[in-house]
């Protein structure tokens, strides 16, 4: 029910079918007029008309993605770089000119839940500190990095 206000029929979405390793487009066909609600939450139900594809079978998962927002040509990085501080302020960690960690504000755009926009505070190039303890247990701050890459663009759907 929190995405209802940006779905429309006619609307655009890609859907990405697993099992076939393939994204295929449609358009949303309908939206149902009552939720169903599961968990405490209500969801809407939307048909997408996709194109005719033999491969595609009844009953396969899928992944659906529609964007609201999309921009190219910036600055991004992983969502899990990105840390918040007590009043919710997002900044990253980057290395001063002795190698020590040093905190950067930055300033971010949209994202697709992965991938964020960084409208100021990281430079394309740019190199970004981080930590990944689900990779490396007992990492240690600096033992990774990510460079701020531009040109890939970012949709939040």
């Amino acid at each position: 029910e929190y995405d209802i206000g940006s779905l429309k029929e006619g609307k655009e979405a890609a859907v990405k079918i697993g099992a076939l390793n393939k994204e295929i487009k449609g358009k949303i066909g309908s939206i149902s007029k009552e939720g169903v609600v599961a968990n405490g939450v209500t969801y809407f139900t939307a048909v997408i008309d996709l194109g005719e594809d033999t491969a595609l079978k009844a009953g396969m998962s899928a992944e659906v993605r529609l964007a609201d927002n999309t921009v190219k040509e910036v600055v991004t990085i992983p969502m899990s770089v990105v840390r918040f501080d007590d009043n919710n302020t997002p900044y990253v960690l980057k290395e001063d000119p002795s190698g020590r960690p040093v905190r950067t504000d930055i300033e971010t755009g949209i994202n697709n839940g992965t991938i964020v926009e960084v409208k100021k505070g990281v430079a394309n190039g740019e190199t970004v500190l981080y930590t990944n303890p689900d990779k490396i247990p007992g990492m240690r701050l600096g033992g990774q990095r990510t460079n701020g890459a531009a040109g890939g663009g970012s949709d939040n759907g």
